[in-house]
C-alpha cells in the first residue's frame, strides 16, 4: 500500500494487525513523519511521469521479445525428455487400464450389474483417500504403490480360476481383487494428473 501512496490505508492496516496481536500501535505503524516523506513521493512532476511511462514501455516490449515456447524444448535436454516419456507412459497405462475395467467390468464373473456398480463406487473412497495422501506423500512414491498394487490385484484376478477342484466358487475373492485394483488405479490416476504438471518447469506447462 505505501509502495502506492495509500498511506491511511497501509496505517490502518497495520494498527488492525497490531490490535490482533496486543502488540502497542507506536511499534507498528508507519510514524507520520514517514508519511509525509512518503506523499512528497507520491507527487510526480511531468518529468518523471514521462519517464515512468518510457520505461513501462520498454518493459511491455522487453516482454514481448521474450522466449516463447513449444514442444521441441520440452524434448531439447536429456532430463526433461526423459521425465516427458515417462509422463507419456504413465498417462497411458493409466487411462488403458482404468477404462479398461471400467468398460469392461460386465465381462467378470457373476451379476453384470453388481460388478458395474462396484467398479464404480471404488471410486468414490479413492478420490476422497487420495486428498489426504498427496499431502503427506511425494508424488512418486504414491505412484509406485498404486500402480504396483494396481498390477498384482489385476494380475490375480485374470489367473485365478472362477471354481477350485473341489468346487469352491471364488467369484467373490476375483470380484473383491478386481475392485481393490480398480481402486488403486483410480488413485494413481488422480497422483499422474497432478506430478504430470508439477515435474515440469512453469515456462513449459501452459
Amino acid at each position: 500500500m505505501v509502495s502506492k501512496g495509500r498511506f491511511k490505508e497501509a496505517n490502518e492496516t497495520f494498527r488492525a494487525i497490531a490490535k490482533f496481536n496486543k502488540v502497542k500501535d507506536e511499534k507498528t505503524y508507519i510514524k507520520s513523519t514517514s508519511l509525509s516523506i512518503c506523499s512528497k513521493l507520491d507527487n510526480l512532476d511531468e518529468v518523471g511521469r514521462r519517464e515512468e511511462k518510457k520505461e513501462s514501455t520498454q518493459e511491455t516490449n522487453r516482454v514481448k521479445k521474450e522466449r516463447t515456447y513449444s514442444i521441441i524444448d520440452v524434448l531439447r535436454r536429456p532430463k526433461m525428455r526423459r521425465n516427458t516419456l515417462i509422463t507419456y507412459y504413465l498417462f497411458l497405462v493409466n487411462s488403458l487400464v482404468y477404462y479398461g475395467m471400467a468398460l469392461n467390468s460386465t465381462n467378470l464373473y457373476g451379476n453384470k450389474y453388481l460388478n458395474t456398480f462396484l467398479a464404480c463406487l471404488v471410486d468414490l473412497p479413492s478420490g476422497i483417500i487420495i486428498i489426504y495422501l498427496i499431502q503427506r506423500f511425494n508424488r512418486r512414491t504414491l505412484l509406485v504403490v498404486f500402480l504396483s498394487s494396481a498390477a498384482m490385484c489385476l494380475f490375480i484376478t485374470a489367473f485365478t480360476p472362477l471354481m477350485t477342484e473341489n468346487g469352491t466358487n471364488l467369484y467373490p475373492f476375483i470380484l473383491t481383487f478386481a475392485c481393490m485394483g480398480k481402486f488403486a488405479i483410480c488413485s494413481s490416476f488422480a497422483v499422474i494428473w497432478l506430478y504430470g504438471s508439477e515435474i515440469f518447469p512453469t515456462e513449459l506447462r501452459y
